[in-house]
């Protein structure tokens, strides 16, 4: 396995990680009411746009050449790992 192939393994697992996560929000979403359930779609809905944008992100390492995803590399990361924070702000948020 090349590190090409590694890292995109390392960064499929940090998309089931979120993809969880986010899972448990949308379930938290479905128990709350009122402008606190208002605020927390929006939340999501906000949340699912920049997961688009990571998800974009890694279908262009995934199709980048060994060479070229080095350059792509630390934007996909950095995409997710901020979606990762963002959902973990909204969770303590939202509790």
């Amino acid at each position: 396995m090349t590190d090409h192939e590694a890292t995109i393994d390392k960064l499929d697992a940090r998309v089931e990680q979120t993809e969880a996560q986010l899972k448990q929000l949308k379930a938290r979403a479905k128990a709350k009411d009122g402008e606190e359930k208002a605020e927390l779609d929006q939340e999501i809905a906000r949340l699912e746009e920049q997961r688009g944008k990571a998800r974009e992100k890694l279908a262009d390492l995934r199709s980048a050449g060994a060479d070229a995803a080095d350059d792509l590399m630390s934007g996909t990361r950095d995409a997710w790992d901020s979606l990762k924070t963002a959902i973990g702000n909204a969770a303590e948020r939202f509790r």
